[in-house]
């Protein structure tokens, strides 16, 4: 049980480490004492990589057991699985955004500090919803229930960026993250 919780609370705590250094980036661009646009792409790829093909898979298929023992939790079940689907769509738009500045795209500073301010905002209110209820809601059910009726998904993927190994497409980000 609190494996499959403790997993999903370490990405969490990752995925904010992370939205707090966009957010202390965003306020240097902000006020013009930095323009490190390829560092914020990483943080966005990041996103559109571990977050899309594994961490929210394994919340779905989670959540959907949680469905079935209390069916009452769907519509916030629901809601979740429609925002990662457009987070998804969201981080690609992003990630185009950005490829275009850090190319040399002439986009007024304000543009760019406001695109990553929404994508904070977004990213952390589906992480706060996420752990200030639903995670809840599941911590009770399997401590209620018998683990080994539960239809618990494979954690075969490892995450590049906090796991064991840094992938070397985030080595700069985890060089900025551990500064």
């Amino acid at each position: 049980m609190s494996d499959i919780l403790e997993h999903l609370h370490r990405d969490h705590r990752n995925m904010v480490k992370l939205l707090d250094l966009l957010d202390d980036h965003v306020g240097k661009i902000a006020d013009g004492t930095e323009d490190n646009y390829a560092l914020l792409a990483d943080i966005v790829k990041y996103f559109n990589h571990y977050p899309t093909s594994s961490h929210h898979p394994y919340e779905d298929k989670i959540f959907s057991w949680v469905c079935r023992e209390r069916p009452a939790l769907s519509p916030v079940v629901e809601e979740l699985r429609r925002e990662h689907e457009s987070q998804a769509i969201l981080g690609e738009d992003v990630s185009v955004f950005l490829a275009g500045v850090v190319s040399g795209h002439m986009v007024p500073r304000q543009k760019i500090v406001d695109e990553l301010k929404e994508y904070s905002t977004i990213q952390r209110a589906h992480i706060d919803k996420e752990e200030g209820y639903l995670l809840k809601e599941t911590e009770k059910l399997l401590r209620e229930a018998n683990l080994e009726e539960i239809p618990l998904p494979d954690r075969a993927d490892v995450d590049p960026l906090f796991g064991d190994q840094i992938d070397n497409e985030y080595q700069d980000l985890f060089e900025a993250l551990n500064a």
